[in-house]
């Protein structure tokens, strides 16, 4: 194949090139086959792999591509698929405030978006492109000989290189690189493959959606249709809780910024602690944290209660650090308990029938927090219910027979041992 070492848009294909019979059999056959993986399997990666197998097979000489895409996620801000012949795709994430350097800026997709060209084909290999684009420095190993960009929106944007909502595509081709045929089949499978990365860039939001506000399992269950008032199960569990101290004061104290920066270093000593150790956060309800240590799927009841007491240990680590090593002032006399307690409670949806909570219910829940909120009478950041101090390895401090406020009875508190 001959280029232009000039940069170019690539010409629409011809139609009368879809009368080949390369063409005309497969792009429908294909299309079908590329929505079926994405209602199947709606991931990313899956439909790339599926995608340019198929390519393979109808006879396009694909060596490598990528897809990449803007998510909402509260960490990253958009997400990559790499394929390699001969290797597994492999998933990417570009973090928020990441700096890569000016990569963007120096990116086919870059000169893409400034110019307004929805597609882009040009030869890898020549000086003047790779002196352009150094990432095409990268495909040297693999000898490509031809290199097709593709922004692909979603919308009906009459630029689509300008319609942010969609997503980016690269092919690039060894051997003979891309023929006629091929860029047609290709380019049949434009309004198929947007169709097919919007249904998995739209199954990703409502995961992260769920699992960031509910909690991965519960996200989990909601998105599986437990979505009905009364939906709901016995769980056996183990029930962690903290709370900060002199939130009230701190809320009336601080301006919003500076105070939600206490909120979430706190949250980063609590729940964080909690998903470190395998547990849940159910639940942060301003400035409590409610997570859960359930005993299923093979777990037992003492592993339950020791993943959560070693949470609430690394808790308090983690707050001695900030102590030691924040730059603002107010995260560096921060306080706050952790009580820890076992129970079977009501695992499910309640509320009116067109606003629910998927939460906890049971006495135990009660009986966790009023465990907390001892914490501060009896000056021991950390209290336990005797069922959880017979469940974790010690050694425990006995604190005796304590009355909680609205139990009704004194029930036996244990601290670690101040050894």
């Amino acid at each position: 194949m001959t280029y232009d070492l000039a940069l170019q848009e690539r010409p629409a294909v011809d139609p009368r090139q879809l009368e080949r019979g390369f063409v005309s059999a497969r792009p429908n056959r294909l299309a079908d086959r590329v929505l079926q993986q994405a209602m199947t399997t709606p991931d990313p990666v899956q439909i790339l792999t599926f995608l340019c197998e198929a390519l393979i097979e109808a006879g396009v000489p694909l060596r490598r591509s990528m897809v990449g895409f803007e998510i909402i996620h509260p960490l990253i801000e958009g997400r990559g698929v790499v394929w390699r012949r001969g290797a597994p795709a492999e998933s990417i994430d570009w973090l928020h405030g990441r700096d890569d350097n000016g990569a963007w800026q120096r990116s086919p997709f870059y000169h893409m978006e400034q110019q307004g060209l929805a597609v882009l084909q040009l030869d890898p290999s020549a000086e003047a492109n790779v002196t352009r684009f150094p990432v095409l420095k990268d495909f040297g190993e693999l000898a490509l000989t031809d290199y097709l960009a593709l922004m692909i929106p979603f919308g009906a944007n009459a630029n689509p290189a300008l319609d942010r909502d969609g997503f980016v595509m690269s092919l690039a081709a060894d051997g003979t690189g891309f023929a006629a045929e091929h860029l047609a089949l290709i380019e049949g499978l434009r309004l198929p493959l947007a169709a097919a990365f919007r249904l998995a860039i739209e199954a990703n939001l409502a995961r992260t959606v769920m699992e960031t506000y509910h909690g991965r399992d519960a996200g989990q269950r909601i998105l599986a249709g437990r979505i009905r008032r009364g939906d709901g199960e016995w769980l056996r569990t183990v029930i962690w809780m903290s709370d900060l101290r002199n939130s009230t004061g701190l809320a009336k104290q601080l301006p919003v910024d500076r105070y939600l920066a206490v909120m979430n270093a706190y949250a980063d000593c609590a729940a964080g602690a909690v998903l470190a150790a395998g547990g849940e956060v159910l639940e942060i309800i301003g400035d409590a944290v409610l997570g859960i240590f359930p005993v299923r799927d093979g777990t037992s009841d003492s592993d339950a209660a020791t993943r959560a007491v070693a949470a609430a240990r690394d808790a308090r680590h983690r707050l001695a650090d900030l102590h030691q090593t924040s730059a603002c002032e107010y995260c560096r006399v921060i306080e706050f308990g952790v009580g820890i307690h076992w129970g079977e409670l009501v695992y499910g949806n309640v509320g009116t029938p067109d606003r629910l909570n998927f939460g906890l219910i049971g006495p135990a829940v009660n009986e966790a927090a009023r465990l907390e909120n001892l914490t501060k009478t009896l000056g021991r950041p950390i209290l336990v219910s005797r069922t959880i101090a017979d469940l974790a390895p010690g050694p425990w401090d006995d604190l005796g027979r304590q009355d909680l406020r609205g139990v009704g009875r004194p029930i036996q508190v244990f601290a670690p041992a101040l050894v």
